[in-house]
């Protein structure tokens, strides 16, 4: 019938002759993606005679969504959503280890007297710097160049030499302030 074809569809064939549970996703009606976790039981009668099948589906898109989010958190500065230093020295170390001849520029920056600025202007001024600096390094380092918030007013970039010129890189920077 219709649904069960569907429901193997959806679970990429799998053999309904087993016990077996499922990730799976789909698109809704609204175009939105959906986690399903579908179980599926064999019944048998006590000779040990297939009877029939349960299956039971259960939508757990609120837990991934969570999920994906605690590892977005975990993985990003939360203020300015850039990678977070351990990240950003994995990514580093894991680039290099898989490009060993290839050289790159490690850039790293802070704001001068920024402990000022928080201190006269305030945290909530303080905090759209930092923001602004970070869009400004996003929109300016070359799209293979990692980056990340080291940590207060701190920021590296990993470029690689062949496509980053250091003096453009820069002047980018201060000419969007």
């Amino acid at each position: 019938d219709k649904c069960t074809d569907r429901l193997i569809d959806i679970m990429g064939g799998a053999d309904i002759h087993a016990n077996f549970e499922i990730p799976a996703r789909y698109k809704d009606t609204f175009g939105n993606t959906r986690y399903l976790v579908i179980n599926h039981r064999l019944m048998k009668d006590s000779r040990k005679q297939d009877i029939g099948s349960f299956f039971s589906i259960h939508d757990n898109t609120s837990e991934v969504r969570l999920d994906e989010r605690r590892r977005y958190m975990a993985r990003h500065d939360e203020l300015t959503g850039l990678y977070n230093r351990s990240t950003f020295v994995e990514e580093v170390d894991d680039i290099r280890k898989k490009n060993p001849d290839v050289s790159y520029y490690m850039i790293v920056t802070d704001i001068n007297d920024f402990k000022l600025v928080n201190d006269v202007f305030g945290r909530d001024l303080a905090d759209k710097t930092l923001i602004g600096l970070s869009s400004m390094i996003r929109e300016n380092a070359h799209k293979s160049s990692l980056y990340c918030r080291w940590g207060g007013d701190i920021f590296a970039v990993f470029a690689r030499k062949d496509v980053t010129d250091l003096v453009e890189f820069e002047n980018q920077i201060l000419s969007a302030q």
